[in-house]
């Protein structure tokens, strides 16, 4: 069965496995639009005075190891 969803993005998560009976109810996966997202730092207070609104910078996620993200 083809299952459409009602919006684009990413899934980032799955409920079901091969051969599982499903509900019209139920969540068969999640999905997020992952074009914008949001990086909270812990940046000591020393260095607080170096960043800027609308500065750029990168960051390197435990999920993406050796790419860093770009953005302000």
């Amino acid at each position: 069965t083809r299952v459409v969803a009602p919006i684009a993005g990413t899934v980032i998560e799955h409920f079901t496995t091969l051969g599982q009976m499903m509900q019209p109810s139920d969540t068969i996966f999640e999905i997020a639009d992952l074009s914008q997202l949001w990086v909270v730092a812990k940046v000591p207070e020393q260095e607080a005075s170096l960043l800027q609104v609308g500065q750029s910078v990168e960051a390197e996620l435990a999920t993406f190891p050796g790419r860093k993200l770009t953005g302000k």
